[in-house]
């Protein structure tokens, strides 16, 4: 005759003991985590905006507009790209590049080829068609305007090329973005 071993079942204390046991080892490895991985907690403004490099959306404008697109040059520090587009075709391309300004604030450049109006209320939304008043940027005249959202934006006309400079930054930070335009060196 074998003896059969019938198994018992766990009792509801060694189950709840076993469940705290799982939850503490748990808890454990997330402190010592958030602990020697601070910025989890606390991201700096460069973790959550990561640079970018848009040389690579002037060279498309470039190519598809055949106009040298103006870019940023001599920012002060603070200033990072965060993103950057490019949409359209020959007679309408748009190139879009964002930045994370000074203040935890933004500021978006926007240039296009073609019909002014057409990238101002596309940008701007329906505000932005009128204008108010205008700013002296480095001894040209760009046109103040405002955009759907309330921000201050400037916009300026140079040949076939229409630019839009706009976001929650200040004006005095969104002419500082608009004064450091220059020709793309690297699409010539």
């Amino acid at each position: 005759m074998t003896v059969t071993e019938v198994a018992r079942p766990r009792r509801a204390r060694q189950t709840v003991f076993d469940m705290l046991r799982s939850f503490g080892l748990m808890v454990v490895v997330v402190g010592v985590t958030l602990l020697f991985v601070p910025s989890l907690l606390h991201p700096s403004a460069k973790d959550k905006f990561p640079a970018f490099d848009y040389s690579d959306v002037s060279e498309g404008f470039h190519q598809v507009s055949g106009v040298e697109p103006l870019v940023p040059s001599g920012l002060p520090s603070g200033w990072r790209a965060t993103a950057g587009t490019l949409t359209g075709t020959r007679a309408d391309e748009h190139m879009h590049v964002g930045f994370a300004a000074p203040g935890s604030s933004y500021a978006g450049l926007d240039e296009a080829v073609g019909p002014s109006t057409a990238l101002v209320s596309s940008v701007l939304g329906p505000a932005g068609t009128t204008g108010h008043g205008s700013v002296m940027v480095d001894g040209a005249r760009w046109q103040r305007r405002a955009s759907s959202r309330g921000e201050v934006a400037l916009v300026h006309r140079s040949g076939p090329l229409t630019v839009v400079v706009t976001g929650s930054a200040s004006q005095s930070s969104l002419v500082a973005l608009a004064g450091s335009l220059q020709p793309d060196a690297g699409t010539g």
